[in-house]
């Protein structure tokens, strides 16, 4: 472009010179005309027409010139325009896709930055629940259970009228190979509870004879014909070895510690008894079709057990039980399946392994392709929802709820798509909900309203496909929406699943009164055992020691 405007400028030089000197070519020819009129200078005239010829020629030639240049530069200068367009339309693009990058990787490095942020609530939840969970004096009670047992006992001495003198017997020598291991369970006796204040409550003893005739069993151990275990084996209890002092039930071919025996929840099947079991976190279709109809035995199990001795509880699902025991019970339940005796057992360790197995399931109940339809229902009739549970809160469990037209449309798309639901969910949803609804009914003792169910199992019940962080986090805002269903669907029941609520079964007066059966009258050392073995937290310890020192005070 330079080059043409340079030209140009040449060429409007060129031609103005041109022109100049065509004019002063033309003057020249003119002076010389006028100055030979009537004289004889023909060659000279001749001269100067020649030169004005030559001098319009060059002019004419510069002009031609000129007009070239213009043209070229008019060119060029389109050039140079659509030129610029094309740089601006590219150096557009480049800032456009610089600052999608550059958005990207900031939303990007946002989002790392809340996945490690988002997981630490969650993280600092279950630390606090671990640490309510444990035990106070765990630690030391395990410590000393550790130690060696056999340890020498101390002579006594006493002195009678006649004058003799009596030691005090001493321990036998245990079995070293050239006694025989039975002689040794035949004869020894069993620790005395005051000789060790940290054992724990002793249970009825066996009467039966045999080698174990003096060893304390638990119910379901007493169920189970005992024998010296012949071989080493697994113990169905501890899931350690056992190798010497162990038991072997003569029908199910269960194996067992002898101190084991005293703690053993799985009863007899007068069968063998089979493998482990994996129960908890495997697909729910899995465990349904060993039940006959759809429901898992562990869920009618507990639900029943809850039922029979333990509606009367306070909080009876939303206290925890203790970890320990919790892991024990699940351990039992995956050896003996639906031969665990649980009537010995603490109802809210119960309840918490029921809700443990309907939390590990890979997928809940209410599948993960309903969540947003269940979610999105919540949401769009959240007012007529709460209106209606508002008010049915202030009303008697035993009055009928007086259903609005809205939220009979509601339940009507909550019934419909729990009947999309597989059968063996649907049937198992169902018995489930019932015992809630049961639960609900003495809900002035247990303090379980439907709300307060709906908490604890809606997170349980529906919850979202967890892929990611930001999935987790967004299901903590439906927390709410997830307590309204299951709250809604505990309500009303019988509407939804069409379905009469059956009696409750008739319960027994010790389970009315206590959730274990205790003694009325106790001694000090018994009271501390009493509390070590069977106390979750401090609320329960003051309650089991005021309800003891009552029924001492009342005999």
């Amino acid at each position: 472009m330079h080059e043409a405007d340079s030209a140009l400028k040449k060429a409007r030089l060129l031609q103005a010179q041109r022109q100049e000197e065509y004019e002063k070519a033309r003057c020249s020819t003119s002076r010389v005309e006028e100055e030979q009129i009537g004289t004889a200078g023909g060659k000279l005239l001749e001269k100067r027409r020649k030169l004005e010829e030559e001098a319009l020629q060059k002019a004419e030639e510069a002009q031609e010139h000129y007009k070239h240049c213009i043209t070229d530069v008019g060119v060029k200068r389109v050039d140079l325009a659509n030129t610029k367009s094309e740089i601006l339309t590219q150096i557009r693009e480049l800032v456009f896709q610089c600052d999608l990058t550059l958005k990207a990787v900031t939303v990007n490095w946002f989002q790392m930055q809340q996945a490690q942020v988002v997981s630490l609530p969650v993280n600092f939840q279950s630390l606090c629940e671990n640490a309510k969970l444990y035990e106070p004096g765990l630690c030391y009670t395990e410590f000393v259970k550790s130690l060696p047992s056999d340890s020498t006992r101390v002579e006594s001495f006493s002195f009678d009228i006649s004058g003799t003198q009596n030691t005090g017997r001493l321990p036998r020598t245990p079995s070293t190979g050239t006694m025989s291991s039975a002689d040794d369970l035949d004869e020894r006796e069993p620790p005395s509870p005051s000789d060790n204040g940290l054992s724990e409550m002793i249970t009825e003893a066996a009467s039966s004879p045999g080698p174990f005739r003096n060893t304390q069993m638990s119910k379901a151990a007493q169920t189970h014909k005992l024998r010296k275990l012949r071989a080493p084996s697994k113990c169905r209890e501890c899931e350690s070895l056992v190798v010497f002092h162990g038991a072997e039930c003569e029908e199910c071919s269960l194996a067992c510690h002898k101190k084991c025996l005293e703690t053993l929840a799985i009863q007899c099947g007068h069968k063998k008894l089979q493998g482990k079991l994996h129960l908890f976190a495997i697909d729910f279709a899995q465990a349904a079709k060993n039940s006959p109809d759809g429901i898992p035995f562990i869920i009618k199990k507990c639900t029943s057990e809850i039922e029979n001795r333990a509606l009367n509880i306070k909080g009876i699902y939303r206290v925890n039980g203790a970890k320990s025991r919790v892991e024990k019970l699940c351990q039992a339940f995956e050896n003996g399946k639906d031969l665990v005796e649980l009537s010995d057992l603490y109802p809210h360790d119960i309840s918490n392994v029921l809700k443990l197995y309907l939390r590990q399931l890979p997928e809940p109940l209410i599948l993960f392709r309903y969540y947003n339809d269940f979610i999105g229902l919540a949401k769009e009739s959240q007012s007529i929802i709460v209106d209606e549970v508002e008010a049915s809160r202030g009303r008697p469990t035993a009055d009928s709820p007086q259903i609005s037209v809205e939220l009979n449309r509601v339940l009507f798309k909550i019934k419909d798509l729990l009947r999309q639901l597989p059968s063996a969910h649907y049937k198992t949803l169902q018995f489930l909900i019932q015992h809630l609804h049961r639960v609900t009914e003495r809900a002035d003792e247990n303090k379980m309203t439907a709300s307060n169910l709906g908490i604890i199992f809606g997170p349980t019940l529906i919850k979202p496909r967890q892929a990611d962080a930001e999935v987790s986090l967004s299901s903590l805002v439906d927390y709410p929406y997830q307590a309204l269903i299951v709250e809604l669907l505990i309500r009303h029941y019988e509407m939804i699943f069409d379905t009469p609520l059956s009696p409750l079964p008739p319960s027994s007066p010790v389970a009315e009164s206590s959730p274990l059966p205790i003694k009325s009258r106790f001694t000090p050392e018994e009271k501390e055992q009493q509390l070590s073995r069977h106390s979750k937290s401090l609320v329960d310890i003051k309650e089991v020691r005021l309800f003891v020192d009552v029924n001492v005070d009342n005999r």
